[in-house]
């Protein structure tokens, strides 16, 4: 079938390679054929529509009154069977697909399947209701200043304090993660943003109220800023359970014993100093902070190998889907009018390690994670925490990215402590040596700081206010990344390795 499309005087012929990655017929929910009529006109079909008049010719003219016609006339009820049977991909199909994607190309076919988001909605105001209603009963359990502290924090994540000042001067870990956290969700996110702060006035609500009460009022009206995501459907179920789940635990964790941060940066900020000077003063600082947090929790691991090998597993799982979303935590400095000599070196490294995280999914397959665990696999609350706050910096403080490369290429990166655990944990594992790969040559000694080095070097100079931020930043960075490899050593140690994260 060859066709034609004309609108007074245009004409188009037009052909296209398939491209299933991007666009398929099959993919219409409730598909017809958008058309107002079908004439024969000697050996050609018109076919009167919104877009024009499309001219279908055909090899076989003979067939258009046996088969051609009654097929597009059919085609016009999406009830149709035919329908039915190219959703199904049935073999008797195989050779409309060709002509369908014609007249899909050319606008001649049409969605007739409900235009409403209710059902989406709906099943996001349960899941937010139901993690609400739990959240609820561990706080009516818990001290009257818990409660009130959630009450704050609903708060501070719906307006948050202006001044990054504010909000490194926080006293809990968990809430000053979370406030940062809220920054890329913000940006990101902002309807998951708005129902998490709804959960969390909820749950305050029910332990006022009581379970009785009438404490779930509804996800309520989104902000400006989340209305086009929320109105339009562009929000995923998966996308605010896993990020209600991981919120809960911080939260949690906030109203709980420990929740208060262990290290701060002690680095008094000088006069205006150059970019590599002031990385080097905070590799010593670094190194100041690590003393004060103590080895790093995957090393308790060591003593029972069983338990070493779930979190060398556990922690190949949670790299890989760290790496899934590199893209994001670069693509804000990639926009960034820098001079040319660091733009260059941003853009080179963002090629550099784009796509890595088919490598780190092969790692996982190699060590015994079914395709499908992997599917379904969620990051740790903390681990995703991690992304999210990179993400957020790099908008706002590029920077804190170029130093916080010690901690995603540096010296104690996840995948330096991964090498070193493996190495000594499991040295005579040959499936173990071989997944590690690279990793273990990259704790002997590579250059750890070349990339945040690179980057600085090329910063002329750094203020004292920012000195100041970003030392503070890395502290707490510092202490994120210890906390990590705490959280997924528990999880590791309370079940199986490759269990998704709820």
């Amino acid at each position: 079938m060859r066709s034609s499309l004309s609108d007074g005087n245009l004409q188009r012929s037009p052909t296209f390679p398939e491209d299933p990655e991007r666009w398929s017929v099959d993919r219409y929910q409730l598909p017809q054929l958008d058309v107002q009529s079908i004439r024969r006109l000697d050996d050609t079909l018109q076919v009167d529509s919104r877009r024009g008049v499309c001219k279908l010719t055909c090899d076989d003219a003979a067939s258009f009154d046996r088969e051609l016609l009654p097929m597009l006339d059919a085609l016009r009820d999406p009830a149709s069977a035919v329908w039915s049977a190219v959703r199904d991909q049935a073999e008797s199909t195989a050779e409309l697909i060709p002509m369908l994607r014609e007249l899909d190309h050319l606008g001649l076919i049409r969605e007739c399947g409900p235009v409403d988001a209710s059902r989406a909605h709906a099943a996001i105001e349960r899941a937010v209701r139901s993690w609400s209603a739990q959240l609820g009963r561990e706080l009516a359990a818990g001290p009257e200043q818990a409660v009130a502290a959630v009450d704050q924090l609903a708060d501070e994540l719906s307006e948050p304090r202006a001044g990054q000042g504010a909000v490194l001067g926080e006293h809990s870990f968990f809430a000053m993660t979370l406030v940062l956290q809220a920054r890329s969700l913000r940006a990101g996110a902002p309807a998951v943003l708005a129902l998490l702060v709804a959960g969390l006035r909820a749950a305050v609500r029910r332990v006022r109220l009581g379970e009785t009460g009438a404490w779930w009022c509804g996800v309520g009206e989104m902000p400006a800023s989340a209305d086009e995501d929320w109105s339009c459907g562009l929000i995923d179920l998966r996308v605010v359970r896993r990020n209600l789940a991981a919120a809960g635990h911080l939260v949690r964790d906030a109203v709980s014993p420990g929740a208060a941060r262990r290290v701060r940066s002690h680095r008094a900020p000088v006069d205006p100093l150059s970019g590599i000077n002031f990385m080097l003063d905070l590799e010593a600082e670094l190194a100041r902070i690590l003393a004060g947090l103590g080895p790093s929790p995957a090393f308790t691991a060591l003593e029972d190998p069983a338990l070493a090998r779930r979190v060398i597993r556990s922690a190949f799982l949670q790299e890989y889907l760290v790496t899934c979303r590199f893209a994001e935590c670069l693509a804000p400095l990639l926009s960034r009018r820098f001079a040319e000599p660091l733009r260059d070196a941003v853009h080179r490294y963002f090629a550099e390690e784009t796509g890595h995280e088919a490598f780190e999914r092969d790692y996982c397959v190699r060590l015994g994670f079914t395709e499908q665990e992997l599917d379904r696999a969620e990051p740790l609350p903390l681990h995703l925490a991690f992304v999210d706050i990179l993400s957020a910096l790099a908008g706002e403080s590029p920077i804190a990215v170029f130093c916080a490369s010690m901690f995603t290429r540096g010296a104690i990166s996840t995948r330096n402590v991964l090498a070193s655990l493996t190495r000594r944990a499991l040295p005579d594992e040959p499936l173990l040596v071989e997944a590690i790969g690279d990793h273990l040559a990259a704790d002997g000694g590579a250059d750890h700081g070349g990339v945040g080095r690179d980057w600085m070097s090329r910063v002329p100079l750094v203020t004292p206010r920012i000195q100041r931020e970003v030392g503070d930043l890395v502290a707490y960075l510092a202490e994120l990344n210890w906390r990590m490899w705490d959280q997924l050593v528990r999880s590791c140690a309370a079940g199986p390795a490759g269990a998704p994260h709820s």
